[in-house]
């Protein structure tokens, strides 16, 4: 697998990872499921909900700009998010805090799925560290026009 292919894949990971909601959230009891070809993947339990949330944990041989590059290019999002068929941003508040719709194109019988995502980059300025703090954001934050054939 050539490198680009598996920053690639572990930058699709990390993407997918980001979309669940509270991924960050401190107060959350994560639950180690597995490790595969270095992502350690933890899980828990959604209250009142079948689904689990789920966060990968990968350290990735690159630079932080090109991470960032990856992260806010929407022009190639669907190059590597998994059944995008739209990804663009919507609305910049500042260069760290942006909105964000996302289509995904799913199969007969099930209608494409959409959502207006609301994200806060931030960087600890000792620790290097990035986060991406992403949430649904709620119509009153951002009203969005509803699609049709979409749910």
């Amino acid at each position: 697998m050539s490198k680009t292919k598996l920053i690639s894949g572990l930058l699709g990971l990390t993407a997918c990872v980001l979309f669940s909601r509270l991924l960050f959230a401190e107060d959350v009891d994560w639950q180690f499921k597995k490790e595969e070809k270095g992502v350690k993947v933890y899980v828990h339990e959604i209250e009142g909900s079948a689904l689990k949330e789920f966060r990968g944990v990968a350290l990735v041989n690159t630079t932080m700009d090109r991470i960032l590059a990856v992260f806010e290019d929407t022009a190639g999002g669907c190059s590597w998010i998994y059944k995008c068929k739209e990804f663009k941003e919507i609305e910049e508040k500042s260069p760290t805090e942006k909105f964000f719709y996302f289509r995904q194109e799913l199969s007969w019988p099930v209608l494409d799925r959409d959502v207006v995502d609301y994200r806060i980059r931030n960087q600890d300025p000792l620790t290097q560290v990035l986060t991406y703090r992403i949430s649904e954001a709620s119509p009153d934050l951002y009203p969005y026009p509803k699609q049709k054939n979409v749910v």
